[in-house]
């Protein structure tokens, strides 16, 4: 109990106050900064989520966390891997092709693969893999998780709808930090 209440107030602080500001400087510093906190979202989501029992998530020692598409993060996404997330290990995994994904626990769709949104939908419908992206629309068109940037931080848009039909329970402290929820 006293272990949930610290990750839960851990990760609000992070989401509040840790960086979720972006720094008012140049624009590739606002850039690397800006996806440093996206990478320390895909890092905690899994804290707040419980994925399918079906996808054998809970058997499994390891994280996947998959990039689909150019890569954006730079050096920030290279920071998670190998990291644990509760007794899991985070595998970081660069995919070609949407196909690659259905064996991802976590795909992060890359602004380059805007015109692949359908196909990726298709791909995956039906497997336990929680989609977040930084395209504006992202979550309207089918996506989990959807970064946004508002009055200057990064926050984050949750379906909802799309989270419960493919079978994750998102915790409602998560809900809470969400800047948007479609039901």
């Amino acid at each position: 109990m006293i272990r949930s209440i610290f990750i839960i107030c851990s990760f609000c602080l992070l989401a509040t106050f840790g960086g979720a500001v972006l720094p008012a400087c140049g624009q590739e510093a606002e850039l690397q900064q800006e996806y440093k906190i996206k990478a320390a979202f895909l890092l905690n989501f899994p804290k707040f989520i419980r994925w399918p029992q079906s996808s054998g998530y809970t058997d499994s020692n390891s994280l996947s966390v998959c990039l689909l598409g150019e890569d954006s993060f730079g050096d920030a996404l290279s920071t998670i891997d190998g990291r644990m997330v509760g007794k899991k290990q985070v595998e970081l995994l660069y995919l070609d092709a949407p196909e690659q994904a259905t064996g991802c626990d976590i795909l992060f769709v890359s602004d380059s693969e805007r015109g692949q949104l359908d196909t990726i939908g298709r791909v995956l419908q039906g497997s336990p893999v929680l989609t977040v992206s930084d395209i504006r629309g992202y979550a309207d068109s089918g996506g989990i998780i959807e970064f946004v940037r508002k009055d200057n931080r990064i926050s984050f848009r949750i379906n909802l709808k799309k989270a419960r039909q493919e079978g994750f329970e998102i915790n409602s402290s998560l809900l809470t930090l969400a800047s948007d929820v479609i039901q």
